[in-house]
């Protein structure tokens, strides 16, 4: 997370001082079921599959897109030059990638998204508003458990 604030500060200012990069767009990413892979499995396993969701979602995003590991299970993508639509595209990639791959336990993950089309930008409302939008898709996921 150490990088996370200084390549967001160089985006928005990249924004504010040339309006360029607009829309900018935030997924973030929550791994339904970790604690129970590292509960069972063990850490290792749990760092496994973290990987690999990191590697399905920078598979699923453009090359110029960022991929922050906010938590122990928690991802931020910044997305630049990136309408709503595109995103949604990009996460019904990345869940369906995450579908495919064969796995020895049970776990989902849980994506939300934000976009601002002009400035000025908060990113904290933006954060805030993908972190809502991914609790809710959880919270669609287990009542339909």
């Amino acid at each position: 997370m150490a990088f996370f604030y200084p390549i967001l500060r160089t985006l928005l200012y990249t924004i504010d001082e040339q309006n360029k990069l607009l829309p900018i767009s935030f997924i973030m990413c929550d791994i339904d079921g970790l604690k129970a892979v590292n509960d069972t499995y063990g850490h290792d396993k749990g760092n496994e599959y973290i990987t690999l969701c990191h590697e399905v979602m920078r598979s699923s995003l453009h090359a110029e897109d960022y991929i922050f590991r906010l938590g122990g299970d928690e991802f931020l993508a910044i997305l630049t030059n990136t309408e709503r639509q595109v995103v949604q595209e990009r996460i019904k990639t990345i869940e369906s990638k995450m579908k495919t791959i064969k796995k020895e336990y049970h776990t989902s993950i849980s994506l939300g998204s934000a976009t601002a089309e002009k400035t000025p930008i908060d990113s904290a409302q933006l954060i805030k508003e993908a972190d809502e939008e991914m609790y809710q898709k959880k919270a669609q996921r287990k009542n339909l458990l």
